[in-house]
């Protein structure tokens, strides 16, 4: 099978590798600018994916995660990974290129974020840390009852618009107090003054007809 021989210039340092088949095999183990490649033409990297709480910054453990490239497609060696006790996953082995960490499940007692955590790696670019966060999932109490102040206000309604009993009672007094008379109450002096009259005009009339 014929064998081609390829020179290639990193680092300053002519690095010669052949290519058999579709393969493609390092001759050269490491270039001046520190870079160490692999017999299947990846580099030795060192890639730490680190969990935490959102809020308290803790590391977080038992965090899945799938490795996936800039295509989308799943790099299926080593899948899926999980945070170890620090809250961390390592890589040391990968192409030169971009990649994504995706989470599919979350640590117990917090909610999955699948955001994809995007990251690359080059041969200027072998050392790379990225942190993820997660937030802790929501009480059943706290779903119910969001907010103390929403709970009370609707417990009472309108509260402005109502005014204390005893305000009210002592307003209907002040009103009643002020009510115009109807005069269906009349006053019995009047009506004797009224007769005393008639009775003086009738007397008089009687008396000049008997004078006549």
């Amino acid at each position: 099978m014929k064998k081609i021989y390829q020179w290639l210039l990193m680092g300053g340092l002519m690095v010669l590798t052949f290519c058999l088949g579709i393969t493609t095999y390092a001759t050269s183990k490491t270039s001046q600018a520190g870079i160490t490649f692999t017999g299947d033409g990846s580099i030795e990297v060192s890639v730490i994916l680190q969990k935490k709480d959102k809020e308290t910054n803790k590391v977080l453990s038992d965090a899945t995660f799938e490795l996936r490239d800039e295509t989308g497609k799943l790099i299926t060696v080593n899948q899926p990974m999980t945070t170890d006790g620090k809250g961390e996953i390592h890589l040391t082995r990968l192409f030169p290129g971009k990649y994504t960490f995706v989470e599919i499940k979350s640590p117990k007692g917090y909610q999955l974020d699948q955001t994809p955590i995007p990251f690359e790696v080059g041969f200027d670019k072998t050392s790379v840390k990225v942190v993820a966060y997660n937030q802790k999932n929501k009480k059943v109490d706290d779903i119910k009852n969001p907010t103390t102040n929403s709970e009370n206000s609707s417990k009472i309604p309108n509260a402005e618009n109502k005014k204390p009993v005893g305000q009210k009672q002592e307003l209907g007094k002040q009103t009643k107090g002020k009510l115009p008379k109807t005069g269906t109450k009349i006053s019995y002096t009047w009506v004797f003054v009224g007769v005393f009259i008639l009775a003086i005009v009738v007397y008089g009339t009687y008396r000049k007809y008997r004078m006549r």
